[in-house]
């Protein structure tokens, strides 16, 4: 199979894994809420979010594999060296669970954390044994299995949340345990795909041991990168949490799980992207980046259309949650900041080995989002306020990350930047300041101006798809 085949053959399987990881999203962020209290789902929520930072304990061991051997072909990998160091991983992450699980239980008094806390523990030990194999997977371009993984893991997880919805079960324990079952088949399909790495012969531990501190070396920026990232927007519902309780952490992350759905799409692209764009020239990987860039500030705004109706839609369905969808006016802008970060800017970071700089930008928007949170909580005290800021931060760090690439790329997009926030400004204020109906009338009416001034970029477009297959 010739790199192009390959390339839309993981995307078809990218896509169909994301397509249920997003039937399964909807299913917990609009059916889920009708049958949990709210204090639950906040919970439930609460395990979620603490899930996004359980990468932090392979200290970047994934993220180095990823990089060193990204564009190699499976058959050419050392299987023994890496088979050693997912052993001593294994180890080590089981220690760290059992620490951090003995820790929490004697510092938090409230048992359904401490169930949330216990939970997590073990996931994170399933979770980044698997990613590692996925790693490698993706690495070496076989993000069919990868996909197969994730399918895997939606599917079994679907499979036994269904009935609950359907008898209404109203725990979120339970939620959660099954939940975990899902990860336990996505890494028994992983270790069974990657048996000749698992189960290769081990290596002495000092070759594995320097190896796996070589790999870390490589990872660790950018696994610092991905966490500061994850903490630009944690960050804020931490504060919301510590400062609100659990109740207003739920119904701002329920607007925060909407918001994921366009960007669980966007994920996947990027991982069938690095290892393409690893082995092309750079003028193909010029050629790449001015159609994906046009494509996506052609259609992400089109999310801001989907608004007015599903705010309609959501507030007959989930009457408890209209505070959410206040949030969701002024947070869904980080679906074009973030997309174009996600897919675009990180992607190229990556290719460019610039994970450093990929790391100083986090960084940044972190302590940023950190500082102004902060600021929105308790000098304000006001949530409405840190959404706003929540939305300034993110829209900053895309700002200098997009600027940084095209200037690598011979690029100037200033203007389409310019013409990309005020379509971002126009539907926050609209949706702020006027009724449903009229906001969507004029964020239409800016997005149909917009298309028409860009509509040379369509062509590009249907250009560049069409060379791609």
């Amino acid at each position: 199979m010739n790199l192009k085949n390959k390339f839309w053959n993981n995307i078809i399987f990218a896509f169909l894994a994301q397509g249920i990881s997003l039937f399964l999203s909807v299913l917990m962020s609009l059916i889920v809420p009708k049958f949990l209290t709210v204090r639950d789902f906040g919970y439930w929520q609460l395990f979620i979010f603490y899930f996004g930072y359980v990468g932090f304990f392979h200290f970047g061991l994934n993220d180095g594999v990823y990089l060193k051997y990204g564009g190699k072909s499976y058959d050419e990998m050392d299987k023994p060296l890496l088979g050693s160091q997912y052993k001593i991983a294994a180890v080590l992450q089981s220690v760290m669970a059992i620490i951090f699980i003995f820790f929490c239980f004697f510092i938090i008094d409230d048992n359904n954390r401490k169930f949330v806390i216990l939970m997590t523990g073990i996931v994170m030990v399933l979770n980044n044994l698997s990613l590692y194999l996925g790693f490698i997977f993706q690495a070496a371009n076989e993000t069919k299995w990868f996909s197969i993984s994730v399918i895997l893991d939606k599917l079994v997880f679907m499979v036994c949340l269904l009935p609950m919805i359907f008898i209404k079960v109203n725990d979120f324990r339970f939620y959660i345990v099954f939940y975990v079952t899902g990860k336990v088949a996505a890494l028994v399909y992983s270790i069974y795909k990657g048996k000749e790495i698992v189960f290769s012969k081990c290596l002495p531990l000092k070759i594995t041991f320097i190896n796996m501190f070589d790999n870390i070396k490589i990872g660790i920026n950018l696994m610092i990168a991905n966490i500061a990232s994850t903490l630009i927007i944690g960050s804020a519902r931490f504060i919301i949490d510590g400062r609100w309780g659990i109740e207003a952490f739920g119904k701002f992350s329920l607007s925060m799980s909407i918001i994921n759905f366009v960007l669980l799409f966007i994920s996947q692209v990027s991982m069938v992207l690095f290892p393409m764009l690893r082995n092309v020239n750079s003028e193909q990987q010029s050629v790449l980046y001015k159609g994906i860039r046009d494509g996506l500030s052609l259609f992400l705004p089109l999310a801001f259309l989907c608004y007015a109706p599903l705010c309609y839609v959501m507030a007959l369905w989930l009457p408890q949650y209209k505070e959410s969808l206040i949030y969701l006016g002024l947070l869904l802008p980080i679906c074009t900041f973030n997309g174009k970060m996600n897919l675009l800017c990180t992607t190229y970071f990556k290719v460019f080995r610039k994970e450093k700089n990929l790391l100083m930008v986090n960084v940044f928007a972190m302590v940023l989002s950190l500082i102004l949170s902060l600021l929105g909580a308790y000098i304000f005290d006001n949530i409405i306020i840190v959404a706003v800021f929540l939305v300034l931060s993110i829209g900053i760090r895309s700002y200098i990350s997009e600027l940084y690439i095209a200037k690598i790329m011979n690029s100037n997009i200033i203007l389409d930047i310019i013409m990309e926030t005020v379509i971002v400004i126009a539907f926050m204020f609209s949706t702020w300041r006027f009724s449903l109906l009229k906001s969507f009338i004029i964020i239409l009416f800016v997005y149909l101006v917009f298309a028409l001034i860009n509509a040379h970029k369509v062509k590009r477009i249907l250009s560049f798809i069409s060379k791609g297959k």
